[in-house]
């Protein structure tokens, strides 16, 4: 009889932990960063990273901006999107983890405290063809802090007749995603339309461009700048256009490389080489 019952609680007690792993309960809370209020009302979404990108459930925050949902199945990373004013937040809620917040910002078209850290333009030259990456490090020290937002976000200039490869956009404490480089009305000129959020944003755009042995840039700038960087193995030959100004600089890590670097860039600023 004494061995009956204690089967009994074992299977007991079995089953309780069986029905704990299959319905966690993940919850946490959605702040608007911009008012320091709870974020009530936004769309929150679950979503389940073990077999891709499955979006396993959706809910709203409630008034106090809390979410909750029940987890099933295996444990495994899950991603908490939050969405505010049409841009979406993320969260990441590795497994065992049962609380994930999400802060969020309001949107705005302009944001004034917009800066580029740095605007760095590196090249390789292989078979009549320049392979150029355009890489920006955008900051935004917005108080109270926002998130810019518009149909042309980010713009820059290209040289005439690059064509675009991948282009690259990574959110602050993001990972990088692919984007899209919309052409404009004003010849060389793009577009994104990615969300700059409190923080740091980068974005890289690969291009390849005709080449004959000598060819003239010209970055055009579009954004003031603390540094425009030109990084070119040291095979080829760099000598900067009239009113423009560059000092030669040396990376320790890339010996087979030169680096000339303008500082505190101007919006129109001549810089072309």
């Amino acid at each position: 009889m004494t061995k009956l019952v204690h089967a009994a609680v074992l299977v007991a007690i079995l089953s309780l932990a069986l029905a704990s792993a299959a319905a966690q309960t993940l919850t946490g809370t959605v702040t608007n960063g911009t008012t320091n209020k709870p974020a009530a009302g936004d769309e929150v979404i679950l979503i389940n990273l073990a077999n891709g990108m499955d979006v396993a459930a959706s809910t709203k925050a409630d008034g106090s901006g809390k979410y909750s949902f029940k987890l099933t199945g295996e444990p495994g990373p899950h991603l908490i999107r939050a969405v505010h004013q049409g841009v979406t937040y993320h969260q990441m809620a590795p497994p065992g983890v049962n609380t994930a917040d999400v802060q969020v910002y309001d949107v705005a078209t302009k944001v004034a405290e917009l800066g580029v850290t740095a605007d760095v333009l590196r090249f390789q030259a292989d078979s009549g063809t320049l392979q150029g990456v355009r890489l920006f490090v955008v900051s935004n020290t917005s108080s109270p802090a926002k998130t810019q937002m518009n149909d042309h976000n980010f713009e820059f200039y290209l040289p005439p007749g690059a064509k675009i490869g991948e282009v690259q956009a990574r959110a602050p404490n993001g990972q990088s995603i692919a984007a899209d480089a919309t052409p404009q009305a004003d010849k060389n000129r793009y577009a994104l339309a990615f969300p700059l959020r409190p923080g740091e944003t980068q974005f890289q755009v690969e291009f390849t461009l005709p080449y004959s042995g000598e060819i003239k840039i010209d970055p055009k700038p579009l954004y003031a700048a603390e540094h425009l960087v030109i990084v070119l193995p040291k095979s080829m030959h760099f000598t900067a256009a009239t009113g423009a100004s560059f000092q030669s600089m040396q990376d320790p890590n890339q010996g087979d490389t030169m680096v000339e670097v303008a500082q505190q860039v101007k919006p129109g600023q001549p810089l072309g080489f």
